[in-house]
């Protein structure tokens, strides 16, 4: 993981909760969901809201967005390729902290 990516997933891990519901799918969908706004928002992509969910992930990864660009000052400046390497590793390093490295068993209990 770079050093950018390793900042931004510290400020994530401090400071949100929405990678960190009760089930395996749940954290997996969320932090898809969010991430994957957070790279469009900051490479000016455009984003598709079309269900209730897509527009909570929208609205977390605005609110993200915003933190990020208070922050971590090199967002700002940052070209497209930097920024979405920045976010892959990130979130490559929140799957495997919040779900692959999980001690929690239940996480993965199929009868929730």
């Amino acid at each position: 993981m770079t050093d950018k990516a390793k900042e931004i997933f510290d400020y994530i891990q401090q400071r949100c909760l929405w990678q960190t519901h009760s089930r395996e799918w749940d954290r997996r969908n969320n932090i898809e969901g969010v991430m994957d706004r957070v790279k469009a928002l900051l490479t000016n992509e455009e984003i598709i809201n079309n269900t209730l969910l897509e527009k909570a992930y929208y609205a977390d990864a605005k609110v993200l967005v915003s933190q990020l660009k208070e922050h971590i000052a090199w967002i700002k400046e940052a070209k497209n390729e930097e920024i979405t390497s920045a976010l892959d590793g990130a979130k490559d390093e929140l799957f495997r902290v919040f779900i692959d490295k999980c001690l929690n068993g239940e996480i993965r209990w199929n009868f929730y």
